[in-house]
């Protein structure tokens, strides 16, 4: 994961107003991996990624490329 999706993964997990335990919980991932995965040390497989995403209620895409300009926030307003 670049340096820049790792940044988006933490952005759009504080606009979450979730915790890296609790995202960890709700994802069935260690909260080792959320924070290895933030600090862009680790890859997370497809997988990973979709069940972090579906955990913060976005799309998994949102975690690994920028939104389209004038594009809707994390929660779709």
């Amino acid at each position: 994961m670049t340096r820049t999706q790792a940044n988006r993964l933490r952005a759009v997990r504080v606009a979450a107003g979730i915790s890296q335990r609790r995202l960890a919980a709700e994802a069935g991932v260690t909260r080792m991996t959320i924070q290895r995965t933030e600090r862009g040390e680790t890859e997370p497989s497809t997988a990973t990624l979709a069940v972090l995403a579906s955990a913060l209620g976005v799309h998994p895409m949102a975690l690994v490329h920028d939104p389209p300009q004038g594009a809707a926030g994390v929660d779709g307003r």
